[in-house]
């Protein structure tokens, strides 16, 4: 059976810590468990494949427009992975 792949998308440092915990979780019960994120420095720490730094992620009101070529561009690479 092929391994369970999981993405995971942070979008502050409290995210990133809680995120780590479950992956943490997630792999004692699932050792083969493959994950890849948009997180942070807890992410990396317990190995996970990190695609973009969660601090591209901070947009609000309309700022959050400007991030749209971001996100396209990261949903794109996540397909491709």
């Amino acid at each position: 059976m092929a391994p369970k792949r999981l993405f995971i998308i942070t979008g502050d440092y409290s995210g990133d810590m809680h995120a780590a915990n479950v992956v943490r979780s997630l792999r004692a019960l699932q050792p083969d468990v493959q994950v890849a994120a948009v997180g942070g420095q807890h992410l990396q720490a317990e190995g996970v494949e990190l695609l973009s730094d969660q601090s591209k992620m901070g947009r609000v009101g309309l700022g959050s427009l400007s991030g749209a070529p971001y996100l396209i561009a990261l949903i794109t690479r996540f397909e491709s992975s």
